[in-house]
Order: structure tokens, then sequence, then C-alpha cells
């Protein structure tokens, strides 16, 4: 009975033994293996769009590479920072972010704001309206919500109408912007650009009554020549 018991102990004593060199071969292995990773060569502000002068690429032991670090410095230029940033810090994918989703967003007119609007389950003009095309938007008021001494009560007319109003983009409900091929996407926000008086007038209109929103047909916005 003592015997056994010495064998059965001893071949647990041999896969302990086995098991922790396989662990140390692996490890060490990865410590001569190095690996190349992208680290910040300066303090990063939250927000601030990563250039290359602002990294530099550092040979690691392969262990402490983390497995969000990026191994080349083109694959974070031009991304922007999540949160700011230490000199000297590992640049992980999970601490900056892309302007992808909404890129290319800009006012045509220097001064102009761009405002989102909602697009209402009954409001299928989302599915044929295109970026740059033109809109007009209507207000109308709640009578029991907006004050009658308010500017933004319409004189002797049912709505306030915003007339041919650019619009920037058609975004999706996953917060991406539809393309023109985009056909399957589900629109939901529409992005427009209007003056600073516009804008407040869209932010009091949200909250005192109803938006409208009436296309014009691209054909039509080029007769115009807007």
């Amino acid at each position: 009975m003592t015997r056994r018991k010495t064998i059965v102990f001893s071949l647990v004593i041999a896969v302990i033994l086995f098991i922790l060199e396989v662990f140390l071969i692996k490890n060490i292995a990865g410590i001569q293996d190095k690996k190349k990773v992208v680290y910040t060569n300066t303090k990063i502000a939250a927000n601030t769009r990563i250039t290359a002068e602002m990294l530099i690429v550092k040979e690691v032991p392969g262990n402490l590479a983390h497995k969000l670090s990026f191994s080349d410095i083109s694959q974070a230029v031009g991304k922007k920072a999540r949160t700011d940033l230490e000199d000297g810090e590992m640049l992980l994918s999970s601490k900056i972010g892309t302007y992808g989703s909404m890129d290319g967003l800009a006012v045509t007119t220097p001064g102009n704001r761009l405002c989102c609007l909602d697009l209402k389950g009954d409001q299928a003009n989302g599915w044929c309206i295109a970026a740059d095309q033109r809109v007009d938007i209507l207000f109308v008021p709640d009578p029991g919500r907006v004050d009658k001494n308010s500017s933004m009560q319409p004189d002797g007319q049912s709505c306030i109408k915003l007339n041919s109003i650019r619009v920037a983009a058609i975004i999706d409900d996953k917060l991406k912007i539809i393309k023109d091929t985009d056909a399957l996407k589900s629109p939901k926000y529409m992005m427009v650009e209007v003056t600073p008086e516009q804008a407040e007038m869209l932010a009091f209109a949200k909250g005192n009554g109803r938006i409208e929103i009436a296309s014009i047909p691209m054909e039509n916005d080029n007769k115009d020549g807007r």
C-alpha cells in the first residue's frame, strides 16, 4: 500500500514538474522573441488627431506586447485619442478611435453649424435624400407649449419654414454615415448645415412642436443653382 502511494505521489510530482517546465520554456521563448510595439513619444491630449511625430516604435519582449498594441505607426496615424495619453505609454487600440463614422462632415459656409434631426417613422423622405441635397424644414409649433410672446411663434402662420437647407449627411441607427451605395441601411438621423440663428430655432423646435422635412428633388435643386 505504501509503495502504491509512493508511485502515485511520484507521478503527480512528475506531472507538476513537466507542466512547470513547459510554462518556463514558453515564458523564456516569449522573452527572447522580440516584437515591435508602438509607444507614444509625447503626451497626447484626448480628442487629438494622432500624427507620426507623436509615436515611436520600440522592440520589447514578446510576452510584454499587449494583444491590443500596434506594430506599425501607420496603423494609428490619423486616429484620435479617446483619453489623455502619457509620454512613453504603449499605444492600445482601445485608447484611440477613428473619425471614420463622421469623417468628412464639414460646413460649406464659414460660421455655419451642423445640427442633427431625428427622422421619425412617418418621414420616409430619409430614403430619398442624399448628402449635399437641399430640404425645406418646417417647424409646426404646439400652441399649448409655445409662449405666445416668444419670437419663435409664427406670425399668422401655421409653421416656420427654413428654405433650401443643405443636408450634410444621412446617418443610420449605428451612427454611421450612409453612403449612396448603402441601400439596405435604415436612415435614422439627418445632419443639416444651418446658420447660428437657424440652429437656435431648431433647438427650440425640438421641444416645442413638430419638425417636418420636405425634400427638394435633386433636378430641381440643380435648376435653382443651389
